[in-house]
């Protein structure tokens, strides 16, 4: 008798997809240009870690867009903030754009259908020859598993209620349950890790393993969570021992998260760790399975610079975790830079602006010596000469 078993994959969950390379599923972050600079998506099981900007406004939209993509494909939320109330987060996740809606020249020259002036405009504000270069949007994503969201509207009142979302809050962190063992310094992370290992040991996302006879029947049953902690490490989780404890957490969320059905976004105010610590951030990457981080020009001298005018910040890659793999994906550049319009977050290459005016004014100053050197008369005006 043959030793070689056939391999049962698990059961595809709602907007997972199986990745070619490692195997595994692979969730949309919401936003298809990360999902294609991180491989193609979030594995299940997987920390996402989002360095929070200065002003810290960029990270809440990458946040909404990771909610949002969960609200497409009826997954179970579970929020939290101290910062401020979660339930405001819930209510201004944005709606999905619908497919027909999306215009762009391309669809438009194969359709000989008009372009609108704003495609135009939006296509043709560098030089051709730059505008042909290659950028990372949504273009080169899977357009099969992601979505477009407008970020300038709101979802509509009423349209969650039926959501499974688990808010955690000020509130919240007072209610401290009993524990035999109370290994936090700071009783807010002891609610925290008990609201989440309560949420999930549900059976909905226990992890279904691959010799499970029963696969067809729990594939009807099983759902995903998304796990989503805004401004973890903010000024409302200092303690003495915060080093301690946001590190002893980030330790037990991750074996938690990894043998269930989740995945999980975390946004932290690095930039006010090196008040406390100054290799503190290094050891919150290592405990988790992909850090990016967000610099905004507000408020620096790169606000002012043309080279930046048509970029918000840089956009860095700080880990790219090998989860089922011997080597992590590495995306095609790491000069990356994002701008925020008015309905989505766009992520792509960085590309400097053609520098025409610059060479004009270079070739006119070029040229002065070459007509002094052509010309008899001396170049130099006398004093009564006007």
């Amino acid at each position: 008798m043959s030793s070689f078993q056939k391999r049962r994959s698990t059961p595809l969950l709602s907007g997972g997809k199986q990745s070619l390379h490692t195997g595994q599923q692979l969730v949309s972050t919401g936003n298809p240009a990360l999902d294609y600079v991180l491989g193609g998506g979030l594995p299940i099981g997987s920390i996402m870690l989002i360095e929070e900007d200065k002003i810290g406004r960029y990270a809440k939209y990458l946040t909404k867009l990771f909610l949002a993509e969960g609200t497409v494909h009826k997954h179970a939320l579970f929020v939290a903030n101290f910062d401020h109330d979660p339930q405001d987060t819930v209510k201004k996740l944005p709606p999905m754009v619908p497919e027909s809606t999306t215009f762009t020249a391309a669809t438009a020259s194969l359709t000989s259908q008009p372009i609108p002036n704003t495609v135009l405009n939006d296509e043709m504000r560098i030089a051709w020859r730059y505008n042909n270069l290659d950028k990372v949007n949504a273009e080169q994503g899977n357009q099969k598993n992601s979505y477009t969201f407008d970020l300038s509207q709101s979802i509509e009142d009423g349209a969650l209620d039926s959501f499974d979302i688990t808010l955690f809050g000020k509130d919240k962190a007072a209610e401290v349950h009993s524990m035999e063992n109370k290994i936090f310094h700071n009783p807010a992370y002891v609610s925290l890790i008990q609201q989440l290992q309560q949420k999930l040991s549900d059976p909905t996302f226990e992890a279904v393993g691959g010799q499970s006879s029963s696969s067809s029947s729990t594939a009807t049953t099983k759902n995903l969570l998304r796990i989503c902690i805004e401004s973890f490490g903010s000024p409302f989780w200092y303690t003495e021992h915060f080093t301690e404890d946001i590190c002893l957490f980030l330790t037990i969320l991750k074996a938690a998260v990894r043998v269930s059905l989740s995945v999980c976004c975390i946004t932290v105010p690095t930039h006010l760790f090196k008040y406390i610590n100054q290799t503190l951030i290094h050891r919150v990457r290592n405990l988790v399975d992909y850090a990016i981080e967000l610099e905004s020009f507000a408020g620096s001298g790169k606000e002012t610079n043309p080279v930046f005018k048509e970029y918000n910040g840089l956009f860095f890659i700080r880990k790219m975790a090998a989860l089922n793999a011997l080597a992590a994906h590495t995306p095609e550049t790491y000069d990356l830079a994002f701008k925020l319009r008015r309905k989505r977050f766009v992520i792509e290459k960085l590309h400097l602006p053609p520098e025409l005016q610059e060479s004009e004014q270079r070739g006119d100053q070029d040229d002065e010596p070459m007509l002094s050197a052509l010309s008899c008369a001396s170049t130099k005006k006398h004093l009564l000469e006007f």
